[in-house]
């Protein structure tokens, strides 16, 4: 899984559960959404402990497996009016990470929640009106994995120098080739 499969996994799951809710990412350069909508803001990617690397294959290929921690902010913003909409969105999407179909659509966009935050209100100031936000952090956890060909040497022929074999000024060259075939 990569930066973009990460962010539509995340989309896939919240627009899947709340499907007549607008969804989007920060930093869009697009116009703002009508209000109430919700932001999906991928904060931190964290490698978590080292990666896992298979033996060799015969076809001289490796697996390597990585797990990642990633933080989310999920960020409901409304227009103060509608304080209570944009509270009962937020309350609704606190509840829902707690029901089993949230996790069977994390499973299926092969993510796992890790632990979360309660949701956090506050106001937002803009130049004419006030918006009410809530923001909650959850943390999820995927794993990347990728096949890499690192190939196998056919044949290695190996120059050795001995110097000072126990006698002074005594010199052993030898040859070594691998395989040993005449």
């Amino acid at each position: 899984m990569i930066y973009t499969d990460l962010e539509d996994s995340l989309y896939t799951v919240y627009s899947t559960m709340f499907p007549d809710e607008r969804f989007t990412f920060p930093f869009e350069n697009a116009p703002e959404l009508e209000t109430p909508y919700v932001i999906i803001d991928v904060y931190k990617i964290d490698a978590v402990g080292r990666e896992q690397s298979s033996s060799l294959s015969t076809d001289g290929v490796v697996t390597v497996l990585q797990t990642y921690e990633v933080k989310v902010r999920i960020e409901v913003l409304g227009e103060y009016d509608n304080s209570t909409v944009v509270g009962n969105l937020a309350h609704s999407l606190e509840y829902i990470i707690r029901t089993p179909l949230f996790y069977q659509g994390l499973a299926s966009n092969k993510l796992s929640l890790m632990r979360y935050r309660p949701f956090e209100r506050f106001p937002i100031k803009r130049d004419t009106k006030t918006y009410m936000c809530y923001k909650q952090d959850l943390y999820f956890a995927y794993a990347v994995t990728e096949t890499q060909d690192v190939g196998y040497m056919d044949s290695a022929i190996i120059n050795g120098v001995y110097n000072d074999a126990g006698r002074e000024g005594h010199v052993i060259e030898t040859q070594i080739t691998i395989p040993e075939n005449p």
